[in-house]
């Protein structure tokens, strides 16, 4: 299974990497468990992730430099945060733990789903835009973000195998939930949800923002479905 970006919408966006040295990165505690957090130094700066986590500005205002915990909430749903006021040592003692959290050099395990092996195929939704110029859904429908075929996971589980671009970064939002930053410019700002529904099957969610043309933004939304072949 390959995938290949294209969102070329109003003409070549310029791509981007982030870099690991330079603008301080954000913290991410995943606490899930009730045993403490895992630490996780994501490639993400904090305006960065203010964005990818829609946040309205706060990492970027108050919350510069503090840590953003992911944990399920009473009702067993996925949720973030951002701690204000504690620190990563306080907040791993607040969830069971001792001390410093662990930081780990990878997604912590979740309990989440490991897709099957073999082949797969892959079918890209009807696109919607919103506040959009003439002709951006059918520039959508002619997208071609991947292709069928066989596939060995990794494992754990690597969202990077359905999204083959070395400059496209990850995050864990929840078990089995990734969300990733694709290419694009100052104009535009995307994301492609992944979420491994079941061992047979793999939903993701293209979400692109841009404020041009226009001065109201254009939301451009493109669902895409993995379907393992013998299921």
């Amino acid at each position: 299974m390959r995938i290949a970006i294209g969102l070329a919408l109003w003409g070549a966006l310029t791509s981007f990497s982030l870099a690991q040295d330079g603008p301080e990165r954000v913290l991410a505690l995943y606490c899930y468990g009730g045993d403490g957090c895992q630490g996780f130094v994501t490639p993400f700066t904090y305006p960065e992730m203010d964005r990818l986590l829609n946040k309205l500005g706060t990492l970027e205002g108050e919350g510069f430099g503090k840590p953003v915990v992911f944990l399920r909430n009473n009702a067993g749903e996925a949720v973030d945060y951002v701690d204000m006021q504690r620190t990563p040592e306080e907040i791993n003692i607040l969830f069971g733990g001792r001390g410093e959290p662990p930081i780990i050099s990878s997604f912590p395990d979740l309990g989440d789903i490991q897709p099957r092996d073999g082949k797969w195929s892959v079918t890209i939704g009807s696109g919607s835009a919103e506040n959009c110029p003439p002709g951006v859904e059918g520039a959508m429908s002619g997208l071609r973000l991947a292709e069928s075929g066989d596939i060995a996971f990794a494992t754990p589980f690597d969202p990077g195998q359905a999204l083959p671009d070395q400059s496209v970064n990850w995050l864990k939002i929840g078990p089995g939930h990734y969300r990733a930053v694709l290419p694009g410019s100052d104009a535009m700002f995307a994301t492609y949800d992944l979420i491994v529904e079941a061992p047979e099957r793999l939903s993701g969610t293209i979400r692109a923002v841009a404020t041009a043309p226009g001065p109201t933004p254009c939301t451009i939304t493109l669902p895409v479905a993995y379907q393992h072949a013998e299921s």
